[in-house]
């Protein structure tokens, strides 16, 4: 992957994927550490995989309300907006049905299961915000994995503003978001690697999204299962889908757009992704690409950094 002259790159593993920063090489150091903190600490509040997460003890207290931090009511609050702006496409509580269908670990650690019958989700209207409390239904569960690593590369962003860093990029699995500009450059190049011919997206500022079933799959008996599920049906979407790429004006903005048009599919996830003022692209299974929104111009394949 490219880094500017001047900059250099980092990278390391949470949240169940890599995160990579790009930084002024006299700050790197610093940045690359105050960072990666910074992301530990959302990992340590919305790991399912950690018994001792905020999430996890929401979970494990179904049908109860459960004290929290500011920061976890704030994520489950956008969620539910989130599920609520997208009728359900995007639904905090699918934990049921991804458990169901055998993702009961880290993804590095999954084993094949035997198949079980899928569990719907939507109950996403049963989640309780208090004043300082969640308390989720029942029978329920959150799962907050894709929406709190969006929101952990803006908070990144956010703490690199805050120390004066002026040029940065922060990419965590399939979403990245950007400050300033590189060195010499009146854009970040952002290789869209999810699209045919791997296009060049001159990215000023805000954030890309990608959601697609390519990095998080496995065997469940004879299915070869995903982890963008339909919540009306508990199983992996079906929509003639590859991938969806969304470009917002925050990472956590563009994660939710992404994958609620990949469970609604090519038609009315384009229109939601144009209703919500964003722009994005719909790559089908059979390589077509439909666009939705003001998507921006695109450059060759000589791409520089994958979203």
């Amino acid at each position: 992957m490219w880094t500017p002259p001047g900059m250099v790159r980092c990278s390391w593993r949470a949240m169940g994927t890599t995160f990579e920063l790009v930084a002024p090489a006299d700050r790197a150091e610093a940045a690359c550490r105050d960072v990666a903190a910074v992301v530990a600490d959302w990992e340590r509040t919305f790991s399912r995989f950690d018994p001792a997460s905020e999430l996890t003890r929401v979970n494990t207290a179904a049908g109860s309300p459960v004290r929290t931090s500011d920061r976890f009511r704030e994520v489950v609050r956008a969620a539910l907006e989130a599920a609520e702006a997208s009728d359900g496409a995007f639904d905090p509580t699918v934990l049921p049905a991804l458990l169901r269908l055998g993702y009961d670990r880290p993804f590095d650690a999954l084993v094949e299961t035997a198949p079980a019958d899928p569990v719907p989700a939507g109950r996403w209207r049963a989640v309780r915000i208090g004043r300082d409390t969640v308390e989720v239904p029942r029978g329920s569960g959150l799962d907050l994995g894709g929406i709190a690593k969006g929101l952990a590369v803006d908070a990144g962003i956010c703490a690199l503003a805050a120390a004066g860093i002026p040029s940065a990029l922060l990419s965590g699995g399939g979403d990245l978001a950007v400050l300033g500009l590189p060195p010499g450059l009146d854009a970040w190049p952002v290789e869209l690697a999810a699209l045919p011919g791997h296009p060049v997206l001159g990215l000023v500022r805000g954030a890309v999204a990608t959601s697609g079933p390519s990095r998080r799959r496995w065997r469940q008996g004879p299915w070869l299962r995903h982890h963008l599920v339909d919540p009306r049906t508990g199983l992996p979407a079906e929509t003639g889908l590859a991938a969806v790429v969304v470009v917002a004006d925050r990472c956590g903005r563009a994660d939710v757009a992404a994958t609620a048009a990949f469970v609604l599919g090519p038609e009315r996830g384009a229109a939601l992704i144009a209703a919500w003022g964003l722009a994005g692209w719909l790559v089908g299974a059979d390589g077509s690409v439909r666009t939705a929104g003001p998507v921006p111009v695109l450059g060759g394949s000589a791409g520089r950094d994958e979203p």
